[in-house]
């Protein structure tokens, strides 16, 4: 796991700070992650998360209705919060109305990205360049940081697929498939190369039975990192969860 820490001392503090006249536009509800229905990423120093419930939304969510489609970023450094649209060329695509909501949210190269479901058999990436050069006009509204990609997929694709970008990766997807076989719910992966445009199922065995509707997943992105919570100078020998080697 890789642990984020916000400010410099250990105490619990409420930030007030909002989204500020550099936003375009303003929302009146925000989904707060931890009940957002798909997941939540972070992504070169910020997290990002939709302030919809994906598709459940399309099923009476319990988000604002009459508020527009973004993505709210905190960045961490700073400890501010980003409104970022989503561009209307993405959101009149043509696609099935139950599929107007992103079927997921991931990260690829360092960058926030929304998978779509366009037909059956095919989804769309849509990735946004959202460096520290491009925050602001990116809360402003700007539509030149999006870039696309389709792929096509070799099984069906509906709400139960979710994409896991592999770590330390640019060119490799991990899909998360669940469905229906006569011996019952199975979930499976499959990895996608983006450069060789294909994509391979993953065999796998000696996994329990998943049920279609369990929250559980298979994979989830691992980052490693040794570097300390707490810093050293605070932390008592007898504090540490592990015994110290002893020296000779």
């Amino acid at each position: 796991w890789e642990a984020l820490t916000v400010g410099r001392d250990s105490e619990w503090r409420r930030i007030n700070a909002v989204p500020n006249k550099y936003n375009q536009i303003k929302i009146k509800e925000v989904l707060p992650p931890a009940r957002s229905s798909r997941r939540q990423v972070y992504a070169d120093g910020t997290i990002y998360w939709s302030n919809k419930e994906y598709y459940c939304d399309s099923w009476g969510g319990n988000t604002n209705p009459d508020d527009p489609d973004v993505i709210v970023a905190f960045d961490v450094g700073s400890e501010k919060y980003r409104v970022i649209p989503i561009p209307n060329f993405i959101l009149d695509e043509p696609r099935d109305e139950s599929f107007r909501l992103p079927i997921d949210m991931l990260v690829l190269g360092g960058h926030v990205a929304l998978l779509y479901r366009m037909e059956p058999y095919a989804i769309k990436l849509w990735m946004l360049d959202d460096r520290a050069d491009k925050k602001l006009e990116n809360c402003r509204g700007s539509i030149s940081n999006w870039s696309s990609e389709t792929i096509t997929l070799p099984f069906y694709c509906d709400s139960r697929v979710g994409g896991f970008a592999m770590a330390g990766s640019t060119d490799k997807i991990l899909f998360e498939c669940r469905g229906y076989q006569d011996s019952g719910d199975f979930v499976c992966l499959f990895s996608y190369d983006r450069k060789k445009k294909t994509c391979k199922k993953i065999e796998m065995d000696g996994f329990s039975s998943f049920t279609l509707h369990s929250w559980r997943s298979l994979v989830t992105p691992f980052a490693e990192s040794l570097f300390p919570v707490q810093p050293f100078s605070k932390t008592k020998v007898g504090d540490l969860p592990f015994p110290l080697p002893e020296v000779m």
